[in-house]
């Protein structure tokens, strides 16, 4: 919590040519913890630039990316409006290194600026992923920790089939971004006809673990035909998608 003291002595070490990736960082951390967004973003920025293997340094013990080195080259767009509601103003909310998130992916530029829409309060990152490089990440196998299977999720998402089910007890149930297949999994459990939807094509082993249909695809452009559904769910996609 003593951010001016940590502030000083990091700037020192900096000065003395002690290494100079990390200390950036650290600059970068207590600049966005103090609200100095765009110095954050100067920091963080120049810590990879120094140090395109920092996450050695900084990225938690069981990331898969210890030994990731950064290319400093991404494909990247600006974010010219909110994709929320449209409007073109917006203030800096905060920087994050991802270096330091186990789920971070080496296609994906490390540091990244959360933006707030002025008018609606939507969170948003510009610079963005373009759709050529989302593309590129979910060709990839996801690290092991998207591919992990426990007991807590089963239960959350009962609560959530427990309440279509008062609504609606039984039909076609389609998930979007189904991964696990935890929703599709307890939809069938509950007498429901799932169909799992999802990007990644190593998801298809979890639909054929609980025996149902898998779609390969982008709900923004994959082609239903007439083909309905009675329920559709989309958890956890929205912070996954451009617009």
């Amino acid at each position: 919590g003593s951010f001016d003291e940590a502030n000083r002595n990091y700037e020192r070490l900096l000065r003395a040519g002690i290494e100079p990736g990390l200390m950036l960082f650290r600059l970068g951390v207590v600049a966005n913890a103090q609200g100095r967004f765009p110095d954050a973003w100067e920091y963080h920025t120049a810590a990879v630039a120094n140090n395109p293997k920092l996450a050695a340094r900084v990225a938690p013990p069981e990331s898969p990316y210890q030994d990731h080195t950064c290319s400093g080259v991404y494909d990247q767009e600006e974010a010219t409006s909110c994709p929320v509601c449209g409007e073109t103003s917006a203030s800096l909310m905060q920087v994050v290194n991802c270096l330091t998130s186990v789920t971070y992916h080496p296609a994906l530029a490390p540091v990244r600026r959360w933006l707030c829409c002025d008018t609606c309060g939507h969170g948003y990152v510009s610079p963005r992923p373009t759709s050529a490089a989302l593309e590129q990440v979910y060709s990839m196998t996801p690290p092991e920790t998207l591919l992990g299977v426990d007991y807590y999720p089963m239960s959350r998402y009962s609560d959530i089939v427990h309440r279509f089910w008062e609504i609606m007890p039984g039909g076609e149930l389609l998930d979007i971004g189904a991964a696990q297949c935890y929703m599709a999994s307890v939809a069938m459990d509950y007498g429901y006809t799932a169909t799992a939807m999802d990007l990644l094509p190593r998801y298809k082993e979890f639909a054929d673990r609980v025996g149902c249909e898998f779609i390969l695809g982008d709900v923004t452009t994959y082609d239903f035909g007439d083909r309905q559904f009675d329920i559709v769910t989309a958890g956890d996609v929205i912070e996954h998608v451009l617009d």
